[in-house]
């Protein structure tokens, strides 16, 4: 049991601080290849954090309720899922859309 907590925490944290440090690499990609302006790019990159903020609040009572291993790992599906649609959107509200669900649990 605490080898396969071990994972999914990892996993966890290993694909959480990615998409950070991936901003920055998708930040010139979306201008270059989207011409995405300034202003709508800043808003497009903190959906991530306003989904981050709202997981907080809204999914935390799922690790009161079922725990907080089961919690984590339905968090890390749903954040695995939409994640994955993300890289496949086909426009930038599909994708800012799938950001902002992919991060809502997974700060919880």
């Amino acid at each position: 049991m605490h080898r396969r907590a071990t994972v999914a925490v990892g996993l966890g944290f290993f694909f959480d601080l990615f998409e950070v440090f991936l901003a920055g690499v998708l930040a010139v990609v979306l201008v270059q290849r989207f011409h995405v302006t300034k202003d709508s790019l800043t808003v497009l990159l903190s959906s991530a954090y306003i989904g981050a903020f709202l997981g907080a609040i809204l999914v935390s009572r799922l690790g009161d309720r079922y725990g907080r291993s089961s919690a984590f790992l339905f968090t890390l599906g749903v954040y695995s899922v939409f994640s994955f649609l993300g890289a496949f959107s086909i426009s930038l509200y599909l994708f800012r859309c799938s950001v902002t669900v992919a991060r809502r649990p997974c700060s919880a």
